[in-house]
């Protein structure tokens, strides 16, 4: 295959596989930024295309469409990477909503919702737990993990294979379960901490009817849940850990199934 034509499949799906990577794929991120490390990834995944690939080449009315596909297969990778992420990000969204932030309707969006997460906006629980979950992905390579299953994809879906097979998209079903658990294990302590203060707050305003429960109860619960965020948060790394091998074990059996 000819360079001209493997670099720009490479580019294409490097481009869509940063564009929902974990971290990068934050709409914060420029988007200068995300082309410029797809093209570093271009020479460093080319050689691994070009051992894959068929005797011929891509005629060059069909690089738009193989291109488009490339893109597909790289936010595949992406989005599957992202998944437990959000889920951190929806336990920030289940604390916030509780303590008491009226904005955590407006917190990092459901992967599944078409829009792009931001750290801009919306719940500032959600925006800490992210963040520390991101961190601590980059801390332990995981990143690393996405870059082997994006090499592993070639073998099984070359640059110049159109379609993948079928049932491709089955890892998938268990990423998405376990963004739900991740997002209950890491909120469960907080959650389980202002329903306790509940339970405290209503025996006390029966035994004290004069407690306001806006001098009283709000403030109370803003600092048990603040309390139990500072001291539950180890758990996010521990989730990020705990959960490291398996999302890489996942996003390899969706490369190999590709």
């Amino acid at each position: 295959m000819q360079p001209l034509t493997l670099g720009v499949l490479v580019f294409a799906r490097a481009a869509g596989m940063t564009a929902a990577a974990p971290g990068f794929g934050l709409s914060e991120v420029p988007l200068k930024v995300r082309f410029a490390l797809a093209a570093i990834l271009v020479p460093v995944m080319s050689p691994v295309a070009q051992a894959h690939v068929a005797a011929g080449s891509v005629a060059l009315e069909h690089l738009p469409l193989f291109a488009a596909k490339e893109a597909a297969v790289g936010l595949a990778l992406g989005f599957a990477a992202s998944l437990l992420f959000h889920g951190i990000g929806m336990a920030g969204q289940l604390v916030g909503s509780q303590i008491g932030f009226l904005s955590a309707a407006h917190g990092l969006p459901a992967p599944i919702g078409g829009s792009r997460p931001s750290l801009g906006s919306g719940a500032p629980i959600a925006r800490l737990y992210y963040l520390l979950g991101i961190l601590t992905y980059f801390m332990i390579d995981g990143h690393h993990s996405l870059l082997a299953a994006a090499a592993r994809a070639y073998a099984r879906l070359p640059v110049d294979a159109m379609l993948p097979r079928a049932g491709a998209g089955e890892p998938l079903t268990g990423l998405a379960a376990d963004m739900f658990v991740v997002a209950l294990q890491v909120s469960a302590p907080a959650l389980a901490a202002l329903f306790f203060t509940d339970i405290v707050l209503a025996m006390a305003g029966r035994a004290i009817p004069a407690l306001s429960p806006f001098t009283v109860w709000l403030p109370a619960r803003c600092l048990v849940g603040l309390v139990a965020v500072a001291l539950s948060a180890p758990l996010i790394g521990a989730a990020v850990v705990g959960y490291a091998q398996r999302l890489h074990r996942a996003l390899l059996e969706l490369a190999s199934a590709l």
